[in-house]
């Protein structure tokens, strides 16, 4: 049997931080990766509230080196844009200093994060896939890991984090995860041709509504970019087309896409697609267990705010492990400000993307939100599209009951 103080399932953003924080103060984690690093993965579009968490991590210089700064985010209402430029928020965000993100490969942003976990102390054991828990009643108390041979190990540990992702180890296991009610997937590849769009050149991520759905082009190189969809289920599923085919049929009609690339892309690799995108789980903690990231609820891709999550929920969770330890209580008596914290942060989320899909269904909404978004309303916005996204509540939920009631009173149906 194997004592270590922390397992961490799951080498993405959220693992390669809870990693990170715990070894530097000097605990025994083991982190386990089912796959071989790097991989590929979708959330390309980082924000700039997780700045800050980069230099905590000591990995800004290297992220900064590789990627593409991002400026902000161009949103088309149909011919109408609204910008975030992150230069043009409030004073008081977190990221006044670095208005900025990148647009990253995940494939190497990831391997950045845990090749510096591994250097602060973590032992990372690649193609390691978690198989069940460890319990003594209703406490887990470790993991079962199997490893690319088929052989099995158990590891005792004080505490396991569910960094785990889609894959939600522990969520499956005890039977926590539900759908949200948003019910989309995402298609989407990587084109190599010649850039025409500015704003694309430029570094800016930029997207176009389509009817109760979108599209986005995120530059990856100065000639390779990310396009992708993200739609209802049942489109996909009565399309009766390949992910190839699909995405391609709505890259030569829509606008922005149409025009802001030389004719012919050429797809780099395969078209992937990710399943239902949107759910949830009933908790989020547990005795011995935490989730983290994308582990314990994803959104949509809509702002970009996986990445962000998984950041910020891992550091908030290595840091209330830490005190827990310091001051002699359980985890599981100290976790249930971070269950109320990623609660928070989820439900106003997923109430302004459920704003943006409102206004890509209606036709009203579509044409109010461009016409009536003044310099200073935007500006307030900025530090939600940023990654702030508990700064401003009150604006969020009033987006939120006004399109719900202007949808209601007029509904007139959008068209793409």
């Amino acid at each position: 049997m194997n004592r270590i103080d922390a397992a961490v399932i799951g080498g993405g953003p959220a693992g390669s931080t809870v990693g990170t924080l715990l070894a530097r103060q000097g605990l025994a984690v083991t982190l386990f990766e089912k796959k071989s690093f790097p991989r590929f993965h979708i959330g390309e579009s980082l924000l700039p509230a997780s700045l800050a968490i980069f230099e905590e991590l000591g990995v800004h210089e290297k992220i900064k080196q590789k990627f593409i700064k991002k400026p902000g985010g161009k949103w088309y209402y149909g011919d109408k844009a609204v910008f975030s430029d992150f230069s043009a928020g409030p004073p008081d965000t977190s990221f006044t200093r670095n208005p900025h993100a990148y647009m990253v490969r995940r494939a190497e942003f990831d391997d950045i994060l845990l090749q510096n976990a591994a250097s602060t102390g973590v032992r990372v054991l690649k193609q390691h896939s978690v198989i069940d828990l460890l319990q003594e009643g209703e406490r887990v108390t470790g993991v079962v890991v199997r490893d690319a041979q088929g052989s099995t190990e158990q590891y005792e540990s004080d505490m396991v984090f569910d960094c785990s992702g889609f894959g939600a180890v522990i969520p499956t296991k005890f039977q926590l995860r539900k759908e949200n009610r948003l019910k989309r997937m995402a298609v989407f590849g990587h084109y190599k041709g010649a850039v025409l769009d500015e704003d694309v050149k430029n570094g800016w991520f930029v997207g176009q509504m389509v009817y109760n759905g979108w599209i986005w082009m995120i530059p990856l190189t100065a000639d390779v970019t990310s396009i992708g969809m993200v739609i209802p289920l049942e489109e996909f599923k009565t399309a009766n087309q390949s992910p190839q085919d699909f995405l391609e049929t709505y890259m030569a009609k829509v606008e922005v896409v149409k025009k802001g690339l030389s004719p012919n892309p050429q797809l780099e690799g395969k078209v992937h697609i990710y399943g239902n995108l949107g759910y949830t789980t009933s908790r989020a903690y547990g005795d011995g267990w935490a989730l983290v990231g994308d582990a314990a609820f994803f959104i949509d891709p809509c702002y970009s705010s996986g990445v962000h999550m998984a950041l910020s929920m891992g550091k908030e969770a290595a840091n209330l492990y830490l005190e827990s330890r310091r001051n002699g209580k359980r985890p599981v008596d100290v976790f249930a400000r971070y269950e109320k914290a990623l609660r928070k942060d989820e439900a106003l989320v997923l109430r302004f993307v459920d704003s943006f899909y409102m206004a890509s269904r209606n036709r009203f909404l579509k044409w109010l939100v461009p016409a009536t978004l003044t310099e200073g309303l935007n500006r307030q916005f900025v530090s939600v599209t940023g990654g702030e996204f508990a700064r401003r509540p009150f604006m969020i939920n009033w987006v939120y009951w006004s399109s719900t009631i202007v949808s209601f009173l007029f509904p007139f149906r959008a068209t793409d």
